[in-house]
């Protein structure tokens, strides 16, 4: 069952939003998969360059994007 846990431990508002981890387990990139939704219109592919960085053992140069879709919710946390 998903319970919304990991979304809002990272703040994800939006899906599809991308977070990409690194081995100390806080996010190094969080946002949009490319900069459109239509695919052959994409000129930036975000969280595939965020990944080549951290292959590379680089720093993320951009490590937040704005992403775009549908805003998901989650139940409150329960006690």
């Amino acid at each position: 069952r998903d319970t919304g846990e990991m979304a809002r431990h990272f703040g994800v508002t939006r899906t599809p939003e991308a977070v990409l981890i690194g081995r100390n387990g806080r996010a190094v990139y969080q946002g949009r998969i490319d900069d459109n939704p239509e695919s052959d219109r994409v000129r930036s592919r975000d969280l595939a360059v965020a990944l080549l960085s951290v292959y590379a053992h680089r720093r993320v140069a951009r490590p937040r994007t704005v992403s775009f879709g549908s805003p998901i919710y989650t139940a409150p946390k329960e006690l």
